[in-house]
């Protein structure tokens, strides 16, 4: 007992290795009350005796050794999920683009992606999962999500890509091309991921120039810094699953930016000027208020007398913004020019979406 007592603090010491300090705390406390327990067992004459008798029987098992060590083991891969949960709540993520703008006359190719990967100023390489391999010219899209990913907090300055086939088709007629350079590319970027942040990397191909002498297939990409639309032409769409806001042009048919919000990000509203984005993120029980010009997050507003914020609504003519609180069966109004809640109104079960009439009176 006096052994299981001291673990704790032997863990303790080697913390540098294990972020399990909730863990171990935890552990100590159950062990102390258990020692108080059988302390009061033995004091007691008639348990004590059949205690004692207990344990000394159980210390001739080899029951008794299997269970200490899988207990051991219990400890450390508690400690070891910990330590990797902890990891991965600091890393970043990004979402890698693919723009292609096509015209009457520009060639009809078709290519595989085989790998993608990011390195930093030290030629570390971090793999991309890929969302897409098969890219082509036909394609209706202007714009390709190639990977999706959480990555660690780091400044990478290139980005890799592996083909590993490519084709030109000529009047109905498949013709392959030699890929160059082992279809190995190389793109300079200036990318950095910050920790609990979504960054965006735009990639822009000109597949009229990746077709070279001869019958060879090298594809001349190049990194599009995050572009500015005009407000009247922007559409924004919160990826509850992602924790951000994609910005649309409505132009291009393309997205130009993405911003980081809170937890599970549902409904939008915009200010009547059009200057603020206020989006209600349900599990972390936020609104994020984004400025539009900028596609920056400016502030956050925290409710804190009310649960599952679902849907927004500004009405015409106000600075009063209406959120449903879901989880707590009210609607929550908020002065949108001074940030503070200004009352609760309970309503019925679950309410979730919003109207009003056009004068904003109701």
């Amino acid at each position: 007992m006096a052994i299981l007592l001291m673990l704790p603090q032997i863990l303790m010491m080697t913390g540098k290795h294990f972020v399990c300090a909730a863990i171990i705390e935890n552990i100590q406390i159950n062990l102390a009350l258990i020692a108080t327990i059988m302390a009061t067992i033995f004091e007691m004459p008639k348990l004590g005796g059949h205690a004692l008798k207990f344990f000394k029987i159980l210390h001739r098992k080899r029951i008794f050794y299997f269970l200490f060590f899988i207990a051991l083991i219990a400890i450390f891969s508690g400690c070891t999920l910990v330590k990797k949960e902890g990891a991965l709540n600091q890393q970043g993520y990004l979402v890698v683009y693919l723009n292609l703008e096509t015209t009457p006359s520009t060639p009809a190719i078709d290519f595989t992606l085989e790998e993608l990967w990011l390195e930093d100023e030290s030629g570390t390489k971090a793999p991309l999962p890929l969302q897409q391999k098969d890219i082509s010219t036909s394609s209706a899209a202007r714009q390709i999500v190639l990977a999706r990913s959480k990555l660690r907090p780091e400044f990478y300055t290139k980005i890799g890509l592996k083909i590993t086939r490519a084709n030109l088709i000529k009047e109905g007629k498949t013709q392959p091309l030699e890929l160059t350079g082992e279809g190995l590319i190389y793109i300079p970027v200036t990318l950095k991921i910050v920790s609990q942040k979504t960054a965006s990397l735009f990639l822009d191909w000109s597949p009229e120039a990746s077709i070279g002498p001869e019958d060879t297939f090298l594809p001349v990409m190049e990194e599009r810094k995050g572009a500015v639309g005009l407000k009247k032409l922007l559409l924004y769409v919160s990826n509850s699953q992602d924790n951000y806001i994609s910005v649309i042009d409505r132009g291009s048919h393309q997205v130009i930016d993405t911003i980081t919000v809170g937890d599970s990000p549902r409904g939008m509203a915009l200010s009547e000027n059009g200057n603020y984005l206020y989006v209600a993120n349900y599990f972390s029980n936020t609104i994020s208020v984004i400025d539009t010009v900028s596609s920056r997050l400016v502030d956050t507003i925290a409710l804190n007398i009310g649960i599952g914020p679902t849907e927004l609504i500004i009405p015409s003519r106000t600075y009063t913004l209406y959120v449903t609180a879901k989880d707590s069966n009210a609607v929550i109004v908020i002065d949108t020019l001074t940030k503070n809640i200004i009352k609760k109104i309970d309503v019925g079960q679950g309410p979730i979406g919003l109207a009003s009439d056009p004068n904003g009176q109701y």
